[in-house]
C-alpha cells in the first residue's frame, strides 16, 4: 500500500474549485495532525487537535468527491466510541475541549 502523498501542481481543469479542499476547517485554532487509512478495514483516519487552553468549535466540509457516509469517534487503537452525525451533507460540527485530540473515523461504507 503506498502512502498518501501531496504535490504542487500547475493549473488543470479539475473538479475542485480555487479556494476549495477535499477536507476543511473553518477554525485555525483547530490543527490536522493526520489524515492516514485506518488499520483495519476501508476508511480514513483523521486527527485533529485543540492546542489552546480554551474549548472550540470547528465546522468540518468534507468534498464530496470523497464518498464520506458515515464518520465515527474513535480512540487512539481506532475503536469506535460513537457515531458523528452529519450536520447537513458532508459537513460535521465538532466540540473540543482545551489540548484535546480528536481521532474520527471517516468512512465510505453506508
Amino acid at each position: 500500500m503506498k502512502p498518501l502523498c501531496f504535490q504542487l501542481a500547475g493549473k488543470s481543469v479539475g473538479r475542485i474549485k480555487p479556494g476549495e479542499g477535499l477536507i476543511v476547517l473553518d477554525n485555525e485554532r483547530v490543527l490536522m495532525s493526520a489524515l492516514k487509512k485506518r488499520e483495519d478495514g476501508d476508511g480514513w483516519v483523521l486527527r485533529l487537535w485543540n492546542p489552546l487552553g480554551r474549548r472550540q468549535t470547528a465546522r468540518l466540509y468534507l468534498s464530496p468527491l470523497l464518498e464520506i457516509r458515515k464518520c465515527f469517534l474513535v480512540n487512539g487503537l481506532e475503536e469506535r466510541i460513537m457515531p458523528v452525525n452529519f450536520v447537513e451533507e458532508n459537513v460535521l460540527v465538532l466540540e473540543f475541549e482545551p489540548k484535546k485530540i480528536l481521532n474520527l473515523e471517516l468512512s465510505r461504507e453506508g
